[in-house]
């Protein structure tokens, strides 16, 4: 069974074999852009929260560092590598206008079929001024076998919505929400679009979202010059249930994108249902319930939580 690491409180419980998931790929972390997106309310999406690399009781929220959604009362999801190398306790929440403190990450500690990277969860601590919290669904049944991707064959979603916030440059605490309507996801148009190393046809049959289909893009179809790029954007459904969060991209670059006229490429996508992923959450689940004040905080608190979780999870 897959171990778990938390990067919990100031204390780094890393392995010497953890993967860097700022560079697991030549896929660099996808660079906050948009190109044809439409601007969204807030409002209209409550269970999304941003992320930033600033203590709570800071009055400039930068920078942002991704998007993520709400999958319980002070538990978040997003992409692990949004999370793998921020200090848990210089990091904030944005819920609903509240800044929130976290309490712990949690993420996996060993690479995964995910294709560089997986999900994340953060959980954070309790704000006497939100009473409950507007969460999402998850869109994908758990899996019983996480080495695979097969069953998104049969998913092929061509209505889907990516959504994610935006940092602006000239003020990068102003943080914009955008939509792009219309993304196609399915195992095939990664595969079908990058290239692989060996040439004569792609290599990444693995989750992707992209504005439009394969076929569309090599036909020049304008809907597949849209793009909208940051680490952890959500995808959702027609019935705005999760599908999976953007956590790798290549080629997307400006620089790049000239070189391809332009065409962005398919982004990767981390999928919320896998056992492994199920057993974090519980985690995350375990950490919140743990009542505990901050400033009787030890080197593992957090850890022991969830102890008897992995462990039942391994001996079953």
């Amino acid at each position: 069974m897959q171990s778990t690491l938390l990067l919990v409180w100031l204390v780094c419980f890393c392995a010497a074999d953890s993967p860097n998931y700022d560079n697991t790929h030549f896929c660099p972390i996808p660079e906050m852009a948009q190109q044809g997106a439409t601007e969204e309310p807030e409002s209209q999406h409550p269970w999304l929260v941003r992320v930033v690399h600033a203590p709570s009781n800071a009055t400039d929220m930068a920078p942002l560092i991704c998007t993520g959604a709400v999958l319980a009362d002070r538990v978040y999801i997003t992409a692990a590598r949004c999370i793998f190398s921020a200090k848990a306790d210089y990091t904030t929440v944005i819920y609903s206008g509240h800044q929130l403190s976290v309490k712990a990450f949690v993420f996996p500690a060993q690479p995964t079929n995910q294709m560089f990277d997986d999900v994340g969860f953060i959980v954070s601590w309790w704000k006497r001024e939100i009473k409950s919290f507007h969460t999402i669904t998850l869109a994908l049944e758990r899996r019983l076998d996480d080495n695979s991707f097969d069953f998104f064959d049969d998913l092929a979603v061509n209505d889907s919505t990516l959504l994610g916030f935006i940092a602006s440059k000239d003020s990068p605490s102003t943080h914009t929400l955008y939509r792009l309507d219309n993304m196609h996801a399915s195992n095939e148009v990664c595969h079908e679009l990058y290239p692989s190393g060996g040439g004569g046809g792609g290599a990444y049959r693995v989750p992707c979202a992209h504005s439009c289909r394969a076929a569309e893009q090599r036909a020049g179809s304008a809907p597949c010059g849209r793009l909208l790029l940051g680490l952890g954007h959500v995808l959702v459904d027609r019935s705005a249930r999760l599908l999976g969060l953007v956590t790798w991209s290549c080629a997307n670059a400006p620089t790049a994108r000239r070189r391809s006229h332009d065409m962005p490429l398919p982004l990767g996508l981390a999928l919320p249902n896998t056992k492994a992923s199920q057993l974090n959450y519980d985690c995350a689940i375990a950490i919140r319930n743990l009542k505990v004040d901050y400033d009787k905080l030890t080197r593992g608190t957090h850890k022991s939580a969830c102890d008897n979780i992995y462990n039942a999870a391994i001996s079953g």
